[in-house]
């Protein structure tokens, strides 16, 4: 599995299922041969532990599958945690870790030094959730990949973690968090979190 690039999704559960197809397609007649298909864990579980795949018709994955490969259109499959709002489920909110990430590479908004708290995937619970929906993912798609399927690459994105690391090394955020807060504890009671110094 690699690392998805920035792209835009085929965001299904947004679109009516009996417009899949003629939405596939189109992109098809636009020279879109390949589509990048999110599945977002927050989509498909509202409840822990309780996941939808196929009761509502928005999340039949096998039926967008399946009209994929009958129109000839290549799958990049995003499973992970690329910034969007669905990508955790709402039941993660109770979560005791948080990363803080610049907003404008969680939300695509400026300014860059604007920060945003997000559930950590380093959370015990979270970590186990997430390993269960991708378990079930890997049940359900497995039957879907190429050349049996039109399912061409998987790629996990981790994203809160790439960014909550590469900020520690970034000097300038460092320093607009010091000009932002005026101590540790001010930055600590505002995200929630436990660092000790700035």
């Amino acid at each position: 599995m690699q690392q998805n690039p920035s792209v835009e999704f085929f965001e299904y559960w947004d679109e009516a299922p009996q417009d899949w197809s003629r939405l596939l397609q189109e992109r098809k007649e636009l020279g879109q041969k390949q589509v990048t298909l999110p599945m977002l864990w927050g989509v498909h579980e509202q409840s822990l532990g309780i996941r939808d795949f196929s009761k509502q018709s928005k999340f039949r994955i096998e039926k967008l599958l399946a009209i994929a490969q009958e129109i000839g259109v290549s799958i990049d499959l995003v499973i992970g945690f690329p910034p969007h709002a669905s990508c955790f489920p709402s039941w993660v909110n109770e979560t005791a870790i948080y990363e803080v990430v610049p907003e404008v590479l969680w939300k695509g908004s400026p300014p860059y030094f604007s920060t945003v708290r997000i559930p950590s995937p380093r959370d015990q619970k979270i970590k186990e959730g997430f390993q269960s929906f991708v378990a079930e993912v890997d049940s359900i798609v497995s039957l879907y990949i190429s050349p049996d399927g039109p399912i061409t690459n998987i790629w996990v994105d981790l994203t809160p973690l790439e960014i909550s690391q590469s900020l520690l090394t970034d000097p300038h955020y460092r320093e607009h968090l010091k000009d932002r807060y005026p101590d540790v504890n001010a930055y600590n009671q505002k995200f929630q979190t436990h660092y000790k110094e700035l």
